[in-house]
């Protein structure tokens, strides 16, 4: 099937698809500012899985943006799990993207990359 963040609205009592965003290997929560939209991502399930059995061993994380209006999708951050190890959730509050992570107790506070 066609790969992609799929849009559902109600019509005539059920749901139809009315648009796709972009793709995201390993989309984790869907958080949105404005008109973009922001998402942590897993782009290995196979060292997210074994971050999960033991969380001292990283998992690599990207977060995107993407652009509602005119559908662009960019990747703004990107580690190798040493600093940001399984992201969960990105979200934007002003000027910066704030990233919380599976099992670290911290939040990373980043600052927001200007738009391509």
């Amino acid at each position: 099937g066609e790969k992609g963040v799929k849009v559902l609205e109600p019509k005539d009592g059920s749901w139809a698809r009315s648009d796709t965003l972009g793709y995201f290997k390993g989309a984790d929560n869907i958080m949105f500012y404005d008109n973009e939209l922001y998402t942590a991502a897993h782009p290995s399930l196979l060292k997210f899985v074994g971050h999960v059995g033991d969380n001292r061993k990283n998992s690599p994380g990207q977060i995107f943006r993407a652009d509602l209006d005119n559908g662009r999708v960019e990747m703004i951050y990107e580690d190798d799990g040493s600093l940001m190890s399984a992201p969960s959730t990105a979200f934007r509050y002003k000027e910066s993207i704030y990233v919380a992570q599976v099992f670290r107790p911290y939040i990373l506070k980043l600052p927001l990359p200007k738009a391509n």
